[in-house]
């Protein structure tokens, strides 16, 4: 049977929750995973990736076609009369710069020939070079503008593009050599430049912003008609997020002029493999004492020796690090409905199905508690799911500064093992929970618009586990090495080594 089908058949039954499953190589296997984990994004109506990448740019070689005398994206064509800079003269008259811009703009409608072979051209005002660019200026940022609104990708080739449609389009007698120089001026002159894609939506949610955001705020509304039924305490929210199992940043030091930069990893594969996180948050701004984690082991099951303990994480496993129902009811059995948390409660959830699946819920609620869900409307948890918005991106900078810190300072330390990727998690969270980093907590919750009142001033985790003077001599004892961050508790400073295996746990 061809690989494809094998790998179809696997993400069919492993989506149906079917016993019999085929046999996936490892290469088949990572494809699988791919699949699966676009099916939940289009499941909970998001459909959103975080991307390193960029609008792209064309070489930073000087375009030998560069010609100085196109170059009049930012100066103004017409001669105008120094003691009125709105008025141009023609033949000792003189005369509006409006009139004069559309005169241009009907020369370029105009078509056909003379019986003598000439352009039909208006008699009004002769057809210069310049203003044809001019013409081809205007036009391209209005088409670029209607780009950017419609979130379309696109490139300096697409730009030479639209400038070689819009000479034909209006009949222009323009032979333009469009150089990166030019496109480079047209962007600068127009506050366009090279960005990274944060985001990528479908196109129907595109379209459909204002009603998406319109959704979003009635359900934000309906929420903070319920702040007065519960304490801050009796609210929360609750969402997953993959990490990478070596997660750097996207960008590093490097040569000026560097045509590629290319930097080394611990296992190409780890790049791409991830686990799920998923934290419990209360609107007053306190963390779960457990973090639910969800590993991805290929059998499905933990090996016979187990794993990293830690009393700080709530772990298990499956065959890909996506959740299911299955771990679902886990979360809520083993997390949610712990002993330490509220009897009664509100929790705030994207549009996931098993979410909405009451009975299943219910099912595992224990007769001590009660749990009401209010499921975010699909397409709008970018904008109003707490985590989302304020604490993800966060936790996860912390861990990309491990990362770095340990490929740079440990080289032979695999982070991406089982054990090590938990022992990381464990002493990150318990930082994560540290009451220092309570406000910050609070403000995600009132940046995304519920009735939680914004702290006065907060600090991020990483500006208090990463403070500027953090680099001096290791606090533990007997230690000569040097330290890289700050333990909310204790305040030592402290090497890779002993933030991730002793001191964190001892104070």
């Amino acid at each position: 049977m061809p690989s494809a089908d094998i790998i179809l058949e696997f993400v069919n039954s492993h989506w149906k929750n079917l016993p019999k499953r085929p046999e996936l190589d490892p290469n088949e296997n990572n494809i699988a995973v791919a699949i699966l984990d676009l099916l939940h994004s289009f499941e909970t109506g998001d459909m959103t990736v975080t991307m390193e990448s960029t609008y792209f740019a064309d070489g930073d070689e000087r375009d030998q076609n560069y010609d100085p005398s196109d170059d009049v994206c930012n100066e103004d064509i017409y001669d105008t009369i120094p003691a009125n800079p709105n008025m141009v003269e023609f033949g000792g008259v003189p005369v509006e710069k409006a009139i004069v811009r559309r005169a241009v703009e009907y020369f370029g409608s105009r078509k056909g020939f003379h019986n003598n072979g000439q352009r039909n051209r208006p008699s009004e005002i002769k057809e210069t070079r310049r203003q044809m660019l001019k013409v081809v200026t205007d036009n391209l940022g209005e088409e670029v503008n209607k780009l950017l609104e419609t979130g379309c990708i696109f490139h300096d080739t697409t730009i030479r593009f639209m400038v070689a449609r819009i000479i034909k389009k209006k009949n222009l007698d323009l032979h333009l050599k469009v150089s990166k120089q030019w496109i480079d001026d047209f962007k600068k002159s127009n506050r366009i430049s090279s960005r990274k894609i944060t985001k990528f939506v479908t196109v129907k949610n595109h379209r459909n912003k204002n009603t998406l955001i319109q959704k979003g705020k009635e359900y934000v509304d309906l929420v903070n008609l319920q702040f007065g039924k519960y304490a801050n305490s009796e609210v929360f929210s609750a969402d997953q997020s993959g990490i990478q199992l070596e997660l750097h940043t996207g960008r590093t030091l490097a040569q000026v002029g560097s045509k590629t930069v290319e930097v080394t990893v611990q296992s190409a594969a780890s790049t791409t493999h991830s686990y799920t996180i998923m934290p419990v948050l209360s609107a007053e701004g306190k963390f779960h004492e457990k973090l639910f984690v969800v590993l991805q082991e290929i059998s499905g099951k933990f090996p016979a020796k187990g794993h990293y303990q830690a009393d700080n994480l709530e772990v298990t496993c499956h065959t890909s690090h996506i959740m299911t129902k299955k771990l679902m009811l886990d979360f809520f059995k083993d997390v949610y409905f712990d002993s330490s948390m509220p009897t009664n409660t509100l929790l705030l959830v994207d549009s996931w199905s098993s979410w909405k699946d009451k009975s299943a819920i219910d099912s595992v609620t224990p007769p001590s508690h009660s749990c009401e869900t209010m499921i975010i409307p699909p397409g709008c948890t970018g904008n109003i799911q707490v985590l989302d918005v304020g604490i993800f991106n966060g936790f996860k900078r912390v861990i990309k500064y491990i990362t770095g810190q340990l490929q740079f300072d440990r080289p032979d330390y695999k982070i991406n093992r089982r054990d090590e990727t938990l022992k990381m998690l464990s002493a990150v969270y318990r930082q994560i929970c540290h009451p220092k980093l309570q406000p910050w907590a609070q403000y995600a919750w009132s940046a995304s618009g519920y009735n939680i009142v914004r702290p006065p001033g907060f600090s991020t985790p990483a500006e208090l586990l990463f403070p500027n003077n953090v680099a001096a001599d290791c606090s533990s004892t007997g230690c000569n090495e040097t330290s890289f961050i700050k333990c909310l508790y204790c305040d030592n400073l402290l090497c890779i080594d002993h933030f991730l295996v002793k001191e964190v746990h001892d104070c």
